[in-house]
C-alpha cells in the first residue's frame, strides 16, 4: 500500500461515523493482539489482562454507548497506559500492540453513536490503527480492506463477522499459537478469553450481550488480578445461561399457546380435559415462576433464597406435568401431538422436558453463585 494512501486512510475517519471508526481499531487491535505472546512470561502475566479489557470495551459501547460503557473503556485505557509505563517492554512491536489497545480504548471512552465521527473517537481510532500498523506491517493490507468495507450499508456490528486476516500470516499464526498455548496451560483462568478471540479470529464473535456485561466489570475487580476476573466472567456467563434458557422455554411457550388457541383450541379432546390430577391453569403455572426467575436474572443484587423457591416451583411444575400425563398414557401423548396443545395441563414437558429441564439446570449452576 503507498504511503499516501495510508495517511488518506487514517484521514478519513474523521468522515465515517464512530461505529465504523471504533471497528477498524477494534479489528486493527484484535488482529495484532498476539504480539504480545513475544512478552517474557512475568511480563506477560502483568500485561495481558489489562490488555484484554482495553481490548473488549468496543463491544460495550457499541451495543450501548451509555456513561457507563464510556467510563469502563476510560478506566481501561488509564489501566493498559499504566501497566505499560511499569514495564520496560525491549519489543517494540510489543509496545506498538499495547499502544493499539490504548488507541481503541480512548476511542471507545468518547463513542455516542454519532453517524459522523467527533475529532476525539476518529483520533484516538487513528492512533490505534497507526499503531496496529507498527506492530505488524503485514497488518497493512488487512486494514485497507477494513477500510474499504467501511461504507458498506451494514449494522455496526456486522464488520466483525470478517475473519481477521483474509490471507493467514505464518508469522502471525506463530504468535496466535503461543498465546493460545498459555491461555490453555490455565483454563480455570483463561478459557473465555480463549473462546472470545478465537471467535473474533474466524468472523463468528461470542454473545455481544456476554462480551458487554464482561467489559462492564467493575475496575475494583479487574484489580484484584486473573483469576478474580476468572470467576466473575464465569458468574456472568451463568446467569448469562439462565436468561438464554428462559427466552427459548419463553418462546416455545408462546407458540405452543398459539398453537392451542389456533388449532382445535375451542374444542380439545375429552380425555385430555378430565383428569384426576389437578392440572395447572394454562401457562400460570410455569410463566409466573419463569417470569420472576427473569427478574431475578436481571437484578443487580439477585435474592438467592427468592431463586431456590422459583427454581423449586419450576422443578413442581415439570413433576406435575409429568404425572398428569402419566395418568393418561393410553391417550394423551397421540391427542397432545393430534391437537396441538403442548401448553395445556403437562403435554408440553412431558414430551418436551428438555427446555423447562435446562432452565432449571441453569439456573441451579447460577445459584452456586449467589450462596
Amino acid at each position: 500500500m503507498a504511503s499516501r494512501e495510508y495517511v488518506d486512510l487514517v484521514n478519513s475517519l474523521r468522515g465515517q461515523s464512530e461505529a465504523e471508526a471504533l471497528a477498524l481499531a477494534a479489528r486493527s487491535s484484535l488482529r495484532v493482539l498476539p504480539v504480545i505472546a513475544d512478552v517474557q512470561s512475568d511480563n506477560l502475566n502483568a500485561i495481558l489482562l489489562p490488555l484484554l479489557r482495553a481490548t473488549i470495551v468496543h463491544s460495550a459501547v457499541l451495543l450501548d454507548p451509555s456513561s457507563e460503557a464510556r467510563a469502563a473503556a476510560r478506566s481501561a485505557a488509564q489501566s493498559i497506559a499504566s501497566v505499560s509505563a511499569s514495564h520496560k517492554l525491549a519489543e517494540s512491536a510489543v509496545r506498538q500492540t499495547i499502544a493499539t489497545a490504548n488507541g481503541l480504548a480512548r476511542s471507545a471512552s468518547f463513542f455516542r453513536g454519532n453517524m459522523v465521527s467527533s475529532k476525539e473517537v476518529a483520533d484516538a481510532a487513528a492512533d490505534a490503527v497507526r499503531a496496529a500498523r507498527k506492530a505488524s506491517e503485514i497488518s497493512e493490507s488487512e486494514i485497507f480492506a477494513d477500510w474499504r468495507r467501511l461504507g458498506s450499508p451494514v449494522a455496526p456490528l456486522a464488520h466483525f463477522d470478517q475473519p481477521l486476516w483474509s490471507t493467514p500470516s505464518a508469522a502471525m499464526e506463530k504468535k496466535r499459537n503461543l498465546l493460545t498455548r498459555h491461555w490453555i496451560s490455565k483454563p480455570d483462568v483463561w478459557d473465555f478469553w480463549r473462546y472470545w478471540y478465537r471467535g473474533y479470529h474466524i468472523g463468528k464473535p461470542l454473545d455481544w450481550e456476554l462480551q458487554r456485561r464482561v467489559a462492564l466489570i467493575p475496575t475494583e475487580d479487574w484489580e484484584q488480578g486473573q483469576a478474580h476476573i476468572a470467576g466473575r466472567i464465569a458468574e456472568i456467563q451463568a446467569n448469562q445461561e439462565v436468561r438464554s434458557r428462559i427466552g427459548e422455554l419463553e418462546a416455545e411457550l408462546s407458540s405452543s399457546a398459539a398453537s392451542r388457541f389456533g388449532i382445535g383450541g375451542n374444542h380439545p379432546p375429552e380425555a385430555i380435559i378430565e383428569t384426576a390430577i389437578p392440572r395447572p391453569n394454562e401457562l400460570i403455572f410455569v410463566w409466573e415462576p419463569m417470569t420472576e426467575l427473569m427478574v431475578e436474572a436481571q437484578a443487580a443484587s439477585p435474592d438467592p433464597d427468592r431463586v431456590q423457591d422459583i427454581l423449586d416451583r419450576l422443578v413442581a411444575a415439570l413433576k406435575m406435568g409429568l404425572e398428569w400425563v402419566a395418568s393418561k398414557i393410553d391417550l394423551a401423548v397421540d391427542t397432545a401431538i393430534k391437537w396441538g396443545i403442548p401448553a395445556i395441563g403437562g403435554g408440553y414437558f412431558a414430551l418436551n422436558p428438555s427446555k423447562l429441564e435446562a432452565v432449571v439446570n441453569a439456573g441451579e449452576a447460577w445459584l452456586v453463585f449467589l450462596r
